[in-house]
């Protein structure tokens, strides 16, 4: 609440309102104590009342403690987006802002990878909105069109870890599995049997922790590496220390490059994945299940490469 202080025969109006500091001079001196107290409740009553300028970097600091906590993925997003945003109000944040965000920083980027990013903005924003802080995000994102699709031949995939000898394992898991990079990344050997692996992640709005079963293709089983102890990494670089996304890029692209393979990613090999699952006859529930996806929404990007699958189900007429 506010108060008034004395500063060199000066009455102040002094406090804190919504976690703002306040300090303002009446004008007036302690002979005229009657009117500065009438000031300091006028002031009381329009700040109590009004909503007070939240930044950027306070909804931040408030998603990050959300109950649940937030991937690795939402954290890379926030740290781009805060050295940008930090400062600024949050409900001045509108199309033409974020317009100019996106001509900046994502000029050269699909409209996918900017619309990541951005929903991590506007989730951030309604959340602290749901709490009244600040009013609800108001902006589009770019359309999230139908998604990408990329994935190896039989012989390119061969010939991908082929020549990433000095990460075939990697390779081979990521290609054999549908793991994502960051879930290889943490894997441990508690998580290993001797035909399956169990997966874990943190995905979607709620970022709840959610862990499959996949079962081990005979090229995983054979490029695993040496079994260490339940809390030790499965995949460690040649120092003995766990993979970070830059190293692990570096030796990725090396190979990709060595193999004459263009424009694939780490998170391609889990599309070769599914999609050679699909194209040997698995149904898109069964790939839902074993990439982890709560629907059928996702996968449906893989269903043209079912062989006769429409012909199959008029068949059953």
């Amino acid at each position: 609440m506010l108060r008034l202080t004395d500063r060199g025969g000066t009455l102040y109006v002094d406090g804190v309102v919504h976690g703002k500091r306040v300090r303002k001079s009446t004008g007036l001196g302690k002979s005229h104590i009657a009117e500065a107290k009438l000031i300091k409740a006028k002031m009381e009553v329009a700040l109590l009342s009004s909503k007070p300028e939240v930044e950027f970097s306070d909804v931040v600091s408030m998603y990050r403690k959300r109950r649940g906590g937030i991937s690795d993925t939402q954290e890379g997003y926030l740290v781009r987006l805060e050295r940008h945003w930090s400062d600024v109000v949050v409900d001045e944040i509108d199309q033409s802002m974020v317009d100019e965000y996106i001509e900046e920083y994502h000029a050269e980027n699909k409209d996918s990878t900017v619309r990541r990013e951005l929903n991590v903005l506007k989730a951030a924003i309604n959340y602290s909105a749901e709490r009244n802080l600040c009013d609800k995000a108001d902006f589009t994102l770019p359309s999230d069109g139908e998604g990408r699709v990329r994935f190896l031949t039989e012989s390119e995939r061969s010939n991908l870890i082929t020549n990433g000898s000095k990460i075939a394992s990697e390779l081979t898991f990521l290609l054999y599995t549908g793991a994502r990079l960051g879930e290889m990344r943490d894997l441990k050997w508690s998580s290993i049997s001797d035909d399956c692996v169990w997966l874990s992640s943190c995905k979607g709005r709620q970022a709840k922790r959610r862990t499959r079963r996949v079962p081990f293709h005979t090229e995983v089983q054979q490029a695993l590496p040496p079994k260490g102890e339940p809390s030790d990494h499965v995949f460690i670089k040649p120092n003995g220390t766990k993979w970070d996304k830059t190293s692990f890029y570096e030796k990725f692209h090396s190979a990709r490059k060595g193999a004459k393979i263009d424009d694939f990613t780490p998170h391609d090999c889990r599309h070769t994945f599914a999609s050679h699952l699909v194209m040997n006859g698995a149904d898109l529930r069964t790939v839902a299940e074993l990439l982890g996806h709560k629907t059928l929404a996702m996968v449906m990007r893989y269903s043209h490469l079912s062989q006769g699958h429409l012909e199959d189900a008029v068949g059953r007429l």
